[in-house]
């Protein structure tokens, strides 16, 4: 097997894509390769520009690249513009012994072609640990998907662009300035997405626990998935500003499309006599009830409603009829009761996310969004008119961002969590969009990219078929041999939780008041200038045990069981621990600053734990 081969068939077992991009160039054309006595002296010319990647002698650029590279060998994710003639990467995986991923963006794919052909890069491709990604192929969800393996979300803060060699500068500058601002828009959207109170998962589980018994009298979600399409378009109602233009035109349609609605869409819907096929509720707030309040009996009959098992019981109490499914997020403290086939939708942070991710799971050809503005309106609305909470239902005070407008011009106001909710709809678009077709017609707000921009008028005159009627919705009745076998699966599993959180807390505390104790003692031998009195074998063994309880996040099930109530302050707590794992050590008293950088960082870290696991 040829070089060339070889790394191909690395490559097609971790991107298939782009291993059939490369198999289709038959020959480089753009660029010319000279390789000198050292077979490591490739030098790469552009033969359109007339300049050579490397200036100088290749071997020597790349040693001093390296060297350049010396105050980051504890690093264990490197991120890289350009290629270059790929030994670089080589020495990197060489010499850095801690790293465990090395991501790479070439702009060129014909450099990929000339690089695959002259250095075996095919072990490190195959273990993923070099990850050559073919700009043309990085959008939103790629740069997502680089920061979510192998932990890298916790090292995230130490993200930084290297640049290969002067020749990408020079000509690429702007695809550069282009990757890091969508590399850092990634990292802003995964810290946002942890939060930073734990308190709303323990408010989640406790709902969880009291609706449960409910949920699992419900028919099964992925049941109740196979039947629910009952036309081939999904419209999406949400509560922008623009919603209330767009009424008139879906109450035309309403019998031949299905109706999405999120709950705070319903009472505007039948307040201008159009039924909605399903609504959506995803939030665990008692806020939210009052979406189904002073609305009659008759607002329910012949609607679905699927909520989600976190909601507040006032919530479930208020729906006064129709069809009612209670189904599970995708959080792993609620895969942990294995209660699976009540699961699992809602792993965005709006109901609208969550009727995008029903419309795909039902299968729906096309999926259109109307009143998803994500912005204020230019009067400083936030919500459309007749909305239960009022059109300006966001604080004053609130910090706000920008964001492109729809239709490309220009710019909106925004809010951190409408940007988030952005985010969420254009990964899900860029997953979804090979088996299912995206429309924008809220013709007001924020442009979310991957949807295509359509007035609603238009997108009904041509993909609307006004003597097509929709099904009626077949609901399925609930199992009570599932429900029975699941509840006492739940509580088999209830009783493990409390006896494994209980085990787990208690080695938490102990080792909690021994670091306590131990940074006393500095604290005290600090303040009599005995420093050199410090035990520090016994700041070592202090950190084993550490590792110790570290190592229960190794165990699916307990990580499952906790990560949710303690991610916010453990993740935030972790970005901040990663910048002293990567110090270089040069001698004996930098070994000695990091072992109590280590026990000061983890004294937090402890306490957090600890009280997560008590709470």
């Amino acid at each position: 097997m040829n070089l060339f081969k070889k790394n191909l068939q690395a490559l097609k077992e971790v991107d298939e894509s782009l291993a059939k991009k490369l198999k289709q160039i038959k020959s480089n054309k753009k660029y010319e390769v000279f390789v000198g006595n050292d077979p490591a002296n490739i030098n790469i010319i552009d033969m359109e520009k007339k300049e050579p990647l490397y200036l100088g002698q290749p071997v020597e650029e790349t040693i001093s690249s390296l060297e350049n590279l010396r105050n980051k060998q504890k690093y264990p994710f490197l991120y890289f513009f350009g290629l270059g003639n790929g030994i670089l990467f080589k020495l990197i995986f060489e010499t850095f012994i801690s790293l465990k991923r090395v991501t790479v963006f070439e702009p060129e794919l014909e450099i990929i072609y000339i690089v695959l052909n002259l250095v075996d890069l095919s072990d490190y491709i195959k273990e993923e640990k070099l990850q050559i990604i073919h700009l043309q192929d990085l959008n939103f969800t790629k740069a997502i998907s680089i920061f979510v393996k192998k932990d890298s979300t916790l090292y995230s803060k130490l993200y930084s662009l290297e640049i290969t060699t002067p020749y990408y500068v020079k000509k690429y500058k702007n695809k550069i300035i282009e990757v890091n601002s969508l590399m850092t828009r990634a990292i802003e959207h995964l810290i946002f997405s942890v939060g930073n109170d734990t308190i709303d998962s323990l408010i989640g589980l406790e709902h969880h626990i009291l609706n449960v018994e409910k949920m699992l009298e419900t028919p099964p979600f992925q049941t109740f998935i196979n039947k629910a399409k009952n036309s081939d378009i999904a419209v999406i109602v949400s509560t922008g500003p623009s919603l209330m233009k767009q009424l008139p035109l879906l109450k035309e349609i309403q019998n031949n499309v299905s109706i999405l609605s999120v709950d705070a869409s319903f009472p505007i819907l039948y307040k201008h006599g159009i039924k909605p096929d399903f609504v959506f509720s995803l939030e665990r707030v008692e806020a939210t009830a009052g979406f189904y309040e002073n609305l009659p009996k008759e607002a329910f009959e012949g609607v679905t409603f699927l909520i989600t098992s976190i909601a507040h019981k006032k919530l479930l109490e208020n729906i006064k009829g129709g069809n009612l499914q209670i189904n599970m997020r995708p959080f792993r403290y609620l895969m942990y009761f294995e209660n699976d086939p009540w699961g699992y939708l809602g792993k965005g942070m709006s109901a609208a996310n969550m009727a995008f991710e029903f419309a795909y799971y039902a299968e729906y050809e096309k999926v259109v969004l109307i009143g998803q503005d994500l912005a204020f309106g230019e009067d400083g609305a936030s919500h459309a008119k007749e909305h239960t909470r009022g059109t300006k239902d966001v604080h004053k005070n609130i910090q706000t961002v920008t964001l492109p407008a729809y239709g490309g011009k220009g710019e909106v106001k925004s809010t951190a969590i409408w940007k988030a909710f952005r985010n969420f709809f254009e990964d899900d678009i860029s997953q979804t969009k090979e088996k299912m077709t995206t429309y924008n017609a809220t013709e007001g707000g924020a442009r979310i990219e991957g949807a295509i921009e359509i007035p609603f008028k238009e997108f009904i005159e041509k993909f609307v078929d006004k003597n097509k009627i929709k099904k009626p919705i077949l609901f399925p009745k609930p199992n009570k041999k599932l429900s029975k076998e699941h509840k006492e699966i739940f509580y088999e599993n209830l009783n493990k939780m409390h006896k494994k959180v209980k085990e787990v807390k208690e080695e938490c505390e102990a080792t909690f008041l021994e670091v306590v104790g131990f940074l006393e003692e500095i604290e005290e031998l600090n303040r009599q200038n005995r420093l050199e009195e410090i035990d520090f074998q016994k700041g070592l063994n202090i950190l084993d045990q550490i590792d110790k309880i570290k190592n229960h996040f190794e165990d699916k099930e307990f990580f499952s069981l906790v990560f949710e109530f303690v991610r916010s302050y453990i993740i935030n707590q972790e970005l901040e621990i990663a910048k002293i794992q990567v110090k270089n050590i040069q001698n004996e008293m930098d070994q000695k600053v990091q072992i109590l950088e280590w026990l000061y960082a983890h004294k937090p870290w402890l306490f957090f734990l600890a009280g997560g696991l008590d709470a």
